[in-house]
């Protein structure tokens, strides 16, 4: 929805697209020539500007993947094409700081404030050697990431069922449920 003023009048806009379903395995592409400006003032701000989104999501479809990681200016990883990402390393929970560029999702909050989760400025390499990944968005939930395509390597991950995707799916389903409304 957009609500566009003009003058004394205003204009209410509704946009949509076609849902599409997850595939049953999960490719996350990290791209990196269309790095988010963490610095723009249009960072962590959903607007109806998202063509750099779509191009990094269809250059990921293109390779097979569900979605692209975008990192920032300074290299940083910063989120997903459609999503925020969520890595475990090390013992640990981490997702990118929204320092980072990245959009403040509904399901990335959530989870921040439920989890212990550490929020940081991380490398790619921090990517590539987590034991688990998996996105999140309102639409979906969360996605465990099975494979990750970095500079035509596909590195195999073990997402689906790690400890932390089964704590963070127990804590969504148990907050959905707890939080719907009953007609």
């Amino acid at each position: 929805l957009s609500l566009l003023k003009e003058g004394d009048t205003s204009s209410l806009v509704l946009y949509s697209r076609l849902l599409v379903s997850p595939p049953e395995r999960i490719g996350l592409l990290m791209e990196e020539g269309t790095p988010i400006n963490e610095r723009s003032w249009l960072a962590g701000h959903k607007t109806h500007n998202y063509l750099e989104n779509l191009l990094v999501l269809e250059a990921a479809r293109k390779e097979g993947c569900f979605d692209g990681l975008r990192l920032n200016l300074r290299g940083k990883v910063a989120e997903g094409a459609v999503s925020n990402v969520f890595f475990y390393r090390d013992g640990c929970l981490h997702t990118p700081s929204l320092k980072c560029g990245a959009l403040p999702g509904v399901v990335r909050g959530a989870l921040v404030e439920a989890l212990p989760v550490q929020q940081g400025l991380y490398s790619k390499a921090d990517i590539l050697s987590a034991e688990a990944v998996f996105l999140t968005n309102s639409l979906n939930g969360l996605l465990p990431v099975d494979w990750l395509l970095a500079a035509g390597r596909k590195s195999q991950l073990q997402s689906r069922g790690h400890a932390c995707f089964e704590q963070a799916q127990t804590w969504l389903d148990e907050h959905v449920k707890a939080s719907a409304i009953v007609f």
